[in-house]
């Protein structure tokens, strides 16, 4: 493929995700994102050189979290919506005492995370105040996130044969990590660095073996995999449980020929990774951050029930829960992105053939996405209840898609005009199932008629989020129509596959 097609094709998978960020970030009222105003404290507060945790604990009874030196301006803008959430207390919406000339100590649930996220958004943000500080900081979170999403095409396209692992990219992009891209919070750039990984990691085995190929793969495959250990908690688990499907994928000859430096810069790259993943391991270790012995919590009944629940609820989270978990996207949107999701794995196992590595790698994927919640839940549950988010698994679950992806470029051939079929059907879904959720939250919002007024904040017209679906699903039809439909000799002719799909429709 030739590199203007690879930019053109990149950048218009960049412009769609870009169209359903800026939506987002009009749709959603200042701080109103899950958990916004933890985060946004902790920005300001890194952002003014507050890396450590300070050890000041909140009683449960006044808030959550621990009390960090925050600007005056933001933890005023923060109110509204912070006194809008039924889990918060009063040290979580209101000042406690006076941290200095223009700043407050007030209760952030955030105090503890690893600050790297933070100190990026915060730092940019910190000359704008008041809701123009967030709105900076969500607008900084979604290019980072773009920007990872961008690599992921981009190193796909050096590898693929057919449109299948752009599709399988474009699908991962699901209305919750859309949506978690475009709030200041890092789980956004967590999820969009986890499919960065897999992009990496699947094009280096999957042919990347030109210089300069293999350099930007190893390069983003380490950047990813640091960007993912740093932005949550629960980072070093799905890089751990990532290399371990990888292993189980190719065999672990392969992967130590294909992952071991070669080069003084991958030398550097692999030792950035190393150190970036030491740095949350000890972070993790000396701030006790998210340790369920802290809470406190008296859970007696048993975990099981919730388990089961999760079974059913955590797919259906991952896909559509905003803006927290127990507020689910309209039944039609998990409906569309369900039957697709289902319709690409379903078809790579089938053409895979289920005893193939391939299919084997697949569905450890989606095993280990259960089996992980299933242990941290029935292990902490005494203490903190059901805390389990189906967004958690997002940068591990994403591999399923994109192996899928890659399962469905190396199979035989699908006739050109059934491919063109299937795509159309998806970006559509896709479309409608991000327009019908992000319709429904603002019509949840503009219910809140006291918040926006708070906050001084007008939603978009209806017709604003109509457009923006439109322009996505465009960029998206027209990044996969510049891809080859299929591989190989088809039984509509030996060159059908070097047509694009609008051209096979006709």
């Amino acid at each position: 493929m030739s590199t203007s097609k690879r930019v053109r094709i990149t950048a218009l998978a960049v412009a769609g995700l870009a169209a359903l960020q800026l939506a987002w970030i009009a749709v959603m009222i200042p701080y109103f994102g899950i958990d916004e105003f933890d985060h946004g404290y902790r920005a300001s507060s890194v952002a003014a050189g507050h890396w450590t945790v300070t050890g000041h604990g909140v009683p449960t009874k006044l808030g959550r979290g621990d009390l960090i030196s925050v600007r005056a301006d933001v933890a005023a803008a923060a109110k509204p919506a912070c006194d809008a959430r039924p889990y918060t207390g009063p040290w979580n919406c209101n000042a406690v005492r006076s941290a200095g000339p223009g700043r407050v100590l007030i209760a952030s649930a955030a105090a503890r995370y690893n600050p790297a996220y933070y100190a990026v958004v915060g730092t940019v943000a910190a000359p704008w105040h008041g809701n123009a500080n967030l709105v900076v900081m969500r607008v900084m979170t979604a290019l980072l996130s773009a920007a990872l999403f961008g690599l992921a095409v981009w190193v796909l396209l050096g590898i693929s044969r057919s449109v299948w692992p752009v599709a399988a990219v474009l699908l991962s992009a699901l209305p919750t990590t859309v949506y978690s891209s475009a709030v200041a919070a890092p789980n956004g750039v967590e999820m969009f660095a986890g499919i960065a990984l897999w992009a990496c990691l699947l094009a280096l085995f999957e042919g990347a073996v030109a210089r300069r190929e293999r350099a930007l793969a190893y390069a983003g495959a380490a950047l990813s995999g640091a960007v993912v250990a740093n932005t949550h908690t629960l980072g070093l688990l799905w890089c751990a449980l990532t290399a371990v499907v990888v292993v189980l994928a190719y065999g672990p000859g392969r992967a130590w020929r294909t992952l071991r430096p070669r080069r003084g810069w991958e030398w550097v790259a692999g030792l950035g990774l190393v150190a970036g993943a030491a740095y949350e391991l000890g972070w993790v270790l000396t701030s006790h951050v998210n340790d369920p012995t802290t809470v406190g919590g008296n859970f007696t009944a048993s975990p099981w029930p919730s388990v089961v629940d999760g079974i059913l609820l955590w797919p259906f989270q991952a896909i559509g829960a905003v803006p927290l978990r127990d507020e689910p996207a309209p039944t039609l949107t998990l409906a569309l992105f369900a039957a697709a999701l289902l319709a690409l794995l379903v078809g790579a196992l089938r053409r895979s053939g289920l005893r193939s590595r391939r299919s084997i790698s697949i569905l450890s994927v989606l095993g280990l996405s259960y089996v992980v919640p299933t242990v941290l839940t029935v292990r902490t549950y005494h203490l903190t209840g059901a805390i389990w988010q189906g967004r958690y698994a997002a940068p591990f679950v994403v591999g399923a898609f994109l192996l899928a992806g890659i399962a469905l470029d190396r199979a035989p051939a699908i006739r050109p005009r059934l491919v063109a079929v299937l795509l159309g059907a998806g970006v559509l879904a896709v479309s409608v199932g991000n327009l019908t959720t992000l319709i429904a939250i603002t019509r949840v919002q503009g219910r809140l008629t006291e918040l926006l007024a708070a906050t001084s904040w007008s939603l978009p017209a209806a017709v604003v989020l109509v457009l923006s679906c439109l322009l996505s699903g465009g960029c998206w039809w027209a990044a996969v129509n510049s891809c080859a439909p299929a591989v190989g000799p088809t039984p509509e002719g030996a060159h059908g596959h070097d047509r694009p799909l609008a051209a096979v429709l006709r």
